[in-house]
C-alpha cells in the first residue's frame, strides 16, 4: 500500500492568503501616495527657496544695473525645473516670488507677518492639473 503525501496548499489557504495581501495593499497604498504628495510639495518649496536665493544673488551681482535681472536670468541661475510665475523686488530685495512646479504653486513672501495675502514665508497651493512646461530651444 502506498501512502499519498499532499504537497501544496489547499484552495482555502490560497484564498485566505490573497485576501490578506489585498487588505494590506488597500491600507498601505493610500498612505504611500500621501507620502509621495508630501515629498512633491517639499520639493516645490525647496525649488522656490533656491529660486529666491538665485534672484537675490543676481540683484547683488547687478546692483549697479538691476534691469539685467529678468525672469529668464533668475530661472537660469536657479536651474528651476518649473516656471517662474512672478516676482516683486524693492531695491534688490525680493519681496514676493511665485513658482509652479508640477502640481504645486509656491509663493515666497518676505514680510509675511504684515502681508495681507500670505500667512507664512512659503505658501503652497495644489493646482488641479500639472502645469505644462514648454521645452526651451
Amino acid at each position: 500500500m502506498t501512502i499519498k503525501t499532499n504537497k501544496g496548499f489547499t484552495l482555502i489557504e490560497v484564498i485566505v492568503t490573497v485576501a490578506i495581501i489585498a487588505m494590506l495593499a488597500a491600507v498601505l497604498i493610500p498612505s504611500f501616495s500621501g507620502l509621495v504628495e508630501a515629498a512633491d510639495e517639499n520639493r516645490a518649496i525647496l525649488e522656490c527657496q533656491n529660486t529666491v536665493k538665485a534672484a537675490q544673488t543676481l540683484y547683488i551681482d547687478h546692483f549697479d544695473n538691476p534691469n539685467l535681472v529678468t525672469k529668464t536670468s533668475i530661472k537660469e541661475r536657479a536651474k528651476l525645473n518649473g516656471e517662474l510665475v512672478s516676482y516683486d523686488q524693492t531695491l534688490g530685495t525680493i519681496l514676493h516670488l511665485q513658482i509652479t512646479l508640477g502640481k504645486w504653486t509656491v509663493t515666497y513672501c518676505k514680510n509675511w507677518e504684515t502681508c495681507s495675502q500670505h500667512i507664512k514665508l512659503y505658501t503652497t497651493t495644489k493646482i488641479s492639473t500639472p502645469a505644462q512646461t514648454k521645452p526651451t530651444t
